[in-house]
């Protein structure tokens, strides 16, 4: 699903960036340029919205900031993915060539299941194990690629790691019954985290010569690791201990996200 959605990403960049060898390029379908819009507008919000994603694909606008995960927030990314599905659904398939109509069924399988997942299955309420993952993929995107000089990234951690208290809490108040299976990985993830942050990050920054910004890390940083810690107890004494419910999200559902995620009606028959 991965590449499909760079080679969306990257049909949207192309029709942003107008083509300077256009003139000797057919002139392409409208449903073509209609697509790219959508999908460049689609990744302008996304990014936006999901900093530590943007960072991870070479997105660099928002390097400072970590986005909201509270259940207001869910929800205006839910209703996103509607409206953008709608939006999708009015161009004219006949208007496209073929890529584009390929293109369109990636997009749409991508809005379908981020629906699936925010909306039916409201994955958001029920894995524990997301919040601090986000945390931990928005530093890791930071420490992970010599994309800026060390002390810019630096800066960066310092200022993402800041709001990830406030990530936790909206976990906390997230998230409702939690499944013993999902559960028991959840406490695996959560202390990978702790693990991370404890030795990862605190590694990558060892070679920043600035006493200040080592000094701004070490508080950011140890707020973070009490956060977790708090967090991991709370899960412990809430939802751990009174697990509820099962990880199977029932035939309808997989079935769902057989044809989403690979394109093809499979029964699950077959």
């Amino acid at each position: 699903m991965t590449s499909r959605l760079a080679r969306l990403a990257a049909l949207a960049a192309a029709f942003a960036l107008g083509g300077t060898a256009a003139s000797a390029q057919p002139v392409a379908p409208l449903g073509d340029a209609r697509l790219a819009a959508l999908a460049d507008r689609y990744f302008a919000e996304t990014w936006k919205a999901e900093p530590g994603r943007a960072t991870g694909v070479g997105v660099h606008d928002y390097d400072t900031q970590l986005g909201t995960y509270d259940a207001p927030s869910y929800a205006a990314r839910l209703a996103s993915a509607k409206a953008y599905l709608a939006d999708l659904r009015a161009i004219d398939p006949s208007t496209m060539g073929a890529d584009a109509s390929y293109d369109a069924q990636i997009f749409a399988s991508r809005l379908e299941g981020t629906i699936n997942a925010l909306g039916t299955r409201e994955t958001w309420k029920h894995e524990p194990s997301s919040y601090p993952q986000l945390a931990s993929r928005a530093i890791y995107a930071l420490v992970s690629r010599n994309f800026a000089p060390l002390g810019d990234r630096a800066r960066a951690i310092v200022a993402r790691e800041r709001q990830i208290p406030a990530l936790l809490d909206a976990g906390r108040a997230n998230v409702t019954t939690v499944d013993a299976t999902t559960a028991a990985i959840a406490r695996l993830d959560i202390a990978g985290t702790i693990s991370f942050f404890s030795n990862v990050v605190p590694a990558a920054f060892a070679p920043v010569t600035d006493p200040a910004l080592q000094s701004d890390f070490a508080t950011a940083n140890a707020a973070t690791l009490a956060a977790l810690k708090a967090y991991a107890s709370e899960m412990e004494a809430g939802p751990f201990a009174h697990p509820s419910g099962t990880y199977a999200i029932g035939a309808a559902n997989f079935a769902e996200l057989l044809r989403e995620q690979e394109l093809v009606p499979i029964s699950l028959a077959r």
